[in-house]
């Protein structure tokens, strides 16, 4: 109410003025994972952090459990809010050190600025809402100025989110499996791969709708349905006959860091008479990144649990080679951008090299995927790349459609897209 009362007599005392609306990345899993105690300690340095970088006039608040919000108006400041946000951000991600370990925690800023934006406080602050999620949406920016196309990206969001609801409650999500083989095309496993085919909408690509999931708490019931019917079906592949396979299955970052997962995931094994030797967890790069010494610590669990852990999207993120020795995986999955360019990119092919001599020497296995091309296939098979997947071999495959191609038992023959 204090910032709200400001504002607005700010907005009657000064000319220009800006609003900054900072939300903190993972602030859910501090929470989930060390407690609300330890949120709590985070929230009050982070508070100490913003307040030494604000003037006389100006003022900050917590607008909520992980936003902060705050009010410019002292003019060196507002002729460089690119750069007071840069400042506010890298106060953010300083190491907070909490029982002797350094954790990161990043922030997205959002701004708009009176009155060439609003003209009220409640549309200032709508519209900082909108950048700061604008700003969400991609890895690189650590702010975003407000932009009136964001209006219909808000709303478009908002109506994905609500989709997404109304499609765990009727049932919209199925499932596909892509499979996995060797370098000789048998099959070894595969990746369950989730879909949705909207009533009014068709089929909605993962791209689209898994962003929006990991903004909102719908991602927990998404992640938890897609494990229960990958496990099914595995379960009852098995009970067929169709051979030893195993299952790929992809872990939010929020699912990953959530405290009950390795007790809820076992449960899920235990009902469908299945081992955790059977299944891979793929987890991203930058979702273990993000919180080391955390991450090591869930990774060790769920290994001595006895499942398999694979970093997918290797090579996209900013500190594989340094990182990569202390993470306790089985395998890497070598991202497809890698696979795709390397006959029309040298830099490409000697990083596919590169990573295959590292994980050759770290005894993991490689799983190169997007494979699409009989050259692609015959470079992986030169540096003896133990797995692929790819349209060379498969598409994704309908439950039905994957049952015939276990039945058939035979290697896959490539086929060039």
């Amino acid at each position: 109410y204090a910032f709200l009362q400001r504002l607005d007599d700010a907005l009657q005392e000064y000319e220009h003025l800006a609003i900054l609306l900072l939300d903190l990345d993972d602030f859910k899993l501090i929470n989930d994972t060390l407690g609300h105690s330890a949120g709590d300690q985070l929230l009050r340095e982070l508070s100490l952090r913003f307040a030494a970088h604000m003037g006389n006039d100006d003022m900050a608040a917590r607008l909520g459990g992980d936003e902060f919000i705050f009010l410019i108006t002292d003019p060196a400041k507002l002729s460089q809010l690119a750069a007071f946000s840069q400042t506010l951000s890298a106060a953010c991600q300083l190491p907070w050190i909490y029982n002797q370990t350094a954790y990161h925690v990043g922030g997205k800023i959002g701004i708009s600025v009176y009155p060439e934006n609003a003209t009220d406080a409640e549309h200032l602050i709508r519209q900082a809402d909108m950048a700061m999620y604008q700003a969400k949406e991609s890895p690189l920016l650590s702010y975003q100025f407000y932009h009136s196309f964001m209006e219909a990206e808000v709303a478009r969001r908002l109506e994905t989110e609500r989709d997404l609801q109304m499609a765990l409650e009727k049932n919209e999500f199925y499932m596909h499996y892509q499979p996995q083989v060797d370098k000789e095309g048998k099959i070894i496993g595969m990746e369950a791969l989730i879909r949705w085919h909207h009533p009014q909408k068709g089929l909605v690509p993962p791209m689209q709708f898994i962003p929006v999931a990991e903004e909102s708490s719908l991602i927990h019931s998404i992640g938890e349905w897609v494990f229960i019917t990958a496990c099914r079906q595995l379960a009852h592949w098995q009970k067929a006959g169709l051979g030893a396979l195993s299952m790929s299955i992809n872990l939010s970052a929020r699912q990953f860091l959530q405290q009950d997962l390795p007790a809820k995931i076992k449960q899920i094994l235990l009902e469908n008479q299945l081992q955790p030797e059977q299944i891979t967890l793929e987890i991203t790069e930058t979702a273990v990144i993000k919180n080391t010494d955390k991450a090591i610590q869930i990774l060790n669990d769920l290994k001595a649990s006895g499942f398999k852990i694979s970093l997918d999207d290797f090579g996209t993120g900013y500190s594989s080679l340094l990182y990569l020795k202390r993470f306790p995986v089985d395998s890497i999955k070598l991202d497809r951008s890698f696979i795709q360019d390397f006959h029309i990119n040298s830099d490409g092919a000697s990083i596919i090299k590169t990573i295959m001599t590292l994980a050759k020497n770290l005894h993991y296995t490689v799983v190169a995927e997007g494979v699409e091309t009989i050259e692609q296939l015959d470079f992986l098979r030169e540096l003896e790349c133990p797995q692929m997947q790819g349209y060379l071999f498969s598409r994704p495959l309908s439950p039905e459609n994957m049952t015939l191609l276990l039945e058939n038992n035979q290697p896959l023959e490539p086929v060039p897209v």
